[in-house]
């Protein structure tokens, strides 16, 4: 099966599930970050002895919270379960994986080595993928072009076939978009936060100072339960809101 067969099958799975981001990417692109360090050898992904094998990048934005929520009131496992987000998106993706019937080995954002080390580096996937770009010097954020701040990276998928370049897209959006006082803002925020109402309102501010950062606000934030559901992992926001997609 082809790379562009391969995205559409995914997609055709997992977005009326909600997992409405699908991204491919050059896994040796996203090796040689790492290649060279010892440290982070935990972050390599595999590469089936191929010259360049295709990962895809999974994740959501809003979209995820209904399809989700439906699922968790009619689910008796997954509504008993501690983590009800992570076992809905291992589930799903997984089921998806396994009808394409395709050799693939999956890394999720929320799974840690024995060591309690991460098996994958979501941000740096998705600026790979030219999906987001990587702020790794001031706010330590990922940024959509029309997104902005508001979606999350569920798991990385890589294919034993090769990655077509040709598909690659440039959509990646650039953190010096943003005003010096936004940035002043920003690492204000990391140099002072300490609940996850801070850590909140320093994603509200990043998302802002971005061009059309208030139309995305508008379209793209989480809604309150789904808001509070994320910073918290509280249970009792386990429910629809008002207005969601």
């Amino acid at each position: 099966m082809k790379q562009d067969q391969i995205l559409q099958q995914l997609s055709k799975r997992l977005t009326p599930l909600g997992f409405d981001i699908i991204e491919p990417f050059s896994v040796n692109t996203y090796n040689n970050l790492f290649i060279s360090d010892s440290n982070k050898t935990h972050l390599l992904l595999p590469t089936f002895s191929r010259h360049d094998s295709l990962g895809v990048l999974i994740g959501n934005t809003r979209r995820l919270w209904k399809p989700f929520i439906e699922k968790y009131a009619s689910d008796p496992v997954l509504s008993t379960s501690p983590h009800p987000l992570n076992e809905y998106s291992v589930s799903s993706i997984n089921k998806a994986l396994t009808e394409l019937s395709i050799p693939s080995e999956v890394r999720y954002g929320h799974h840690m080595t024995r060591e309690g080390k991460p098996t994958v580096a979501m941000q740096h996937a998705a600026h790979v993928a030219q999906f987001a770009h990587y702020d790794n010097q001031v706010s330590f954020l990922s940024y959509h072009p029309e997104y902005g701040t508001w979606f999350a990276l569920r798991a990385v998928v890589v294919f034993q076939t090769e990655h077509d370049l040709g598909e690659l897209l440039q959509t990646n959006v650039q953190a010096h978009n943003m005003t010096d006082q936004t940035k002043r803002e920003l690492q204000e925020f990391i140099d002072t936060a300490t609940t996850w109402k801070d850590w909140l309102r320093m994603r509200d501010v990043a998302t802002l100072g971005l061009l059309d950062g208030e139309s995305i606000q508008q379209k793209w934030r989480y809604g309150p339960n789904q808001l509070q559901y994320h910073y918290t992992r509280n249970h009792s926001f386990l429910c629809h809101d008002d207005h969601a997609d």
